[in-house]
């Protein structure tokens, strides 16, 4: 794997660099045909993460924007092809017994089924994924705890999925998983624990759960400090966030609309 460290930190900058998806899928054809020839296996289930990662941010930025404006074409083709890259990366962990990337192939797939809208799926999958971690992976369960939340809001359990948004928040903030793990990748810190607040705050409003907006909104825009002054070293991806800053501003502006929306429907003669 050591042999092809640079080509495989310089894909997982690439997949976080808004517009350039497509030259980063070309670098991932180029270089997995060399990962299989070498033989390097736990590095060619990595590069089908990398690709799944890249068709996922293919379709948030669709998701980000207005809904009229969204090419829904894209996006089932960006949530398909998240799923057969999560299924490829967990055969190859399967096939090579790579116990320490199971977790990691469950968390791929649930991704893969909330993009595809099968959330009770995604929560297994999530859950699974969370009884798997262990050892130099723990930090992972804050990130796929995050996840959870999400599934379990748009089960129907919005106060659970909340209070475990906001513990799992909090435990990125003040835990000692999640202090080391700002020390050690602020860049995967910050992208985990800035997800949250947009992620439970588009659950909310898409399932019609009932919610606070004034903090729900204090929420995010404390997200978006963090994101625009950070407190580390970003040593990897972009350091603008941009997805994630698109992400924030999109859920911003539904919260907008919810909130008028909610006000009308309260009081009609409100304006």
């Amino acid at each position: 794997m050591k042999k092809f460290e640079e080509e495989l930190s310089s894909i997982a900058t690439s997949r976080e660099t808004k517009g350039v998806e497509s030259e980063t899928l070309k670098m991932i054809d180029e270089l997995l045909p060399m990962l299989v020839k070498e033989k390097e296996w736990k590095s060619v289930a990595k590069l089908h993460w990398e690709a799944h990662l890249v068709w996922q941010h293919t379709v948030m930025n669709e998701i980000s924007k207005p809904e009229n404006e969204r090419d829904e074409k894209a996006i089932k083709l960006g949530a398909k092809k998240m799923l057969g890259f999560a299924t490829k990366a967990k055969d190859v962990i399967e096939k090579h017994n790579f116990k320490d990337m199971i977790g990691g192939a469950y968390r791929f797939l649930g991704r893969a089924a909330t993009y595809a809208e099968d959330h009770a799926e995604a929560k297994k999958y999530y859950e699974t994924a969370i009884s798997k971690y262990s050892g130099k992976n723990l930090k992972s369960k804050l990130e796929v705890s995050g996840f959870l939340a999400d599934a379990l809001i748009r089960l129907g359990r919005p106060e659970e999925g909340m209070e475990l948004a906001k513990n799992t928040y909090d435990d990125f903030h003040k835990s000692k998983i999640g202090e080391d793990l700002k020390k050690e990748d602020y860049f995967a810190w910050a992208v985990w624990m800035s997800g949250i607040a947009p992620r439970v705050c588009n659950a909310l409003i898409e399932t019609d759960s009932e919610f606070d907006a004034k903090e729900m909104k204090k929420w995010l825009k404390e997200t978006e400090t963090v994101l625009k002054s950070p407190t580390g070293e970003i040593k990897w991806g972009d350091h603008n966030f941009q997805f994630r800053m698109d992400e924030i501003n999109s859920v911003l502006s539904k919260l907008v609309v919810a909130v008028v929306l909610s006000l009308v429907l309260v009081s009609p003669h409100v304006f």
